[in-house]
């Protein structure tokens, strides 16, 4: 349509609304929607399928906001506050860890997620990055998505996972499909995906610690000088777009995943460079040698993988590979590395 018609059913969906004529009002709601997408889609510059997922549900967020405002005026009792909830819960989706994780979120039993407490269609889930090759930045350059790196002692970088789902099963299946997709891109370069168990997912998310100031001035300088020991990182394409240094100091503080917008422009390759002058990586343990026993006898049944080396009752499973040492993981970990393994 011209400007012109769209001016022209603008006013007849606002007549529709408010009048509660739903059967003219919702189709034309619904052309406007797609319209805000579409525009939303050409602002960012984004080709056929590349519409951030995030931008897009918050612009439907505030959509629906208008939409319960409207219910409202036009004497609606049931639907503003149906509306209404649907706008914030899109407002909320895919808002970054810190926010909400820190203070409302727990683990799941039997599983390796957190789930929110206020918003339970919310999920996360924490892998470390096992290490077997020494340069690492090369495998930190192949990850997008919220990186916190630990620098106490030895460096240890651990990859956040985000998702929204109704059900436990869905969004365990989700971070299973984005874990599978990772480590067919690290295992050839010489890393693995560890995930964790949900307790100490939960003490990396919920970590806290005197925020650093490394805004001001020379950026790789500030990264290379400043005493922080933990590094978040908030990566999108590769560029790193968010970022935060902290002292760690347990639970007392500000969230280490509340990172500040990045002032200029940097790769994650930049600043996995820098770290590595800084601080001396992780050596390959045990765990490591397992993973890659895993990785490497990928397509075998789980019971050439998986030797069980301890007692199958206990909730806690001693489990080695093909000629490796024994290591302890739940069942849940367990479950999830034959698939994303597989």
């Amino acid at each position: 349509m011209g400007w012109k018609l769209n001016a022209v059913a603008l006013l007849v969906m606002l007549w529709a609304l408010f009048s509660g004529t739903w059967t003219i009002g919702i189709p034309l709601l619904a052309y406007f929607g797609y319209l805000v997408v579409k525009r939303v889609r050409h602002d960012q510059g984004g080709g056929q399928g590349s519409l951030p997922r995030v931008g897009t549900v918050r612009w439907l967020g505030i959509f629906l906001l208008l939409l319960s405002v409207i219910a409202l005026a036009s004497g609606g009792v049931f639907s503003p506050l149906v509306f209404g909830a649907l706008g914030v819960a899109a407002l909320l989706y895919g808002t970054k860890p810190g926010l909400l994780l820190r203070s409302a979120s727990v683990p799941v039993e039997d599983s390796i997620l957190l789930r929110d407490r206020w918003f339970p269609f919310r999920w996360c889930a924490v892998a470390e990055l096992k290490l077997v090759t020494r340069d690492a930045a090369k495998v930190l350059a192949a990850v997008e998505g919220v990186l916190v790196i630990r620098l106490e002692g030895k460096a240890k970088a651990f990859l956040v996972f985000e998702e929204s789902s109704f059900s436990l099963h869905g969004a365990e299946e989700k971070v299973a499909a984005r874990m599978r997709e990772l480590a067919r891109t690290l295992t050839p370069i010489g890393a693995y995906v560890m995930p964790l168990k949900e307790k100490d997912a939960f003490g990396v998310t919920n970590g806290a610690g005197e925020k650093v100031s490394s805004q001001k001035g020379d950026l790789e300088h500030a990264l290379a000088t400043s005493p922080y020991d933990v590094l978040s990182l908030r990566t999108s394409g590769r560029t790193v777009k968010e970022i935060g240094a902290f002292r760690a100091s347990g639970d007392v503080g500000t969230s280490i995943l509340r990172g500040d917008p990045a002032p200029k422009p940097v790769t994650m390759w930049e600043v996995a460079s820098i770290l590595g002058k800084r601080a001396e990586w992780s050596e390959p343990d045990e765990v490591t040698a397992f993973l890659s026993s895993v990785a490497a006898t990928k397509g075998a049944t789980a019971g050439e993988r998986f030797v069980s080396a301890g007692n199958p009752e206990s909730q806690a499973l001693a489990v080695r590979s093909v000629r490796t040492s024994p290591v302890e993981l739940s069942r849940s970990q367990l479950r999830l590395l034959m698939e994303v393994y597989s």
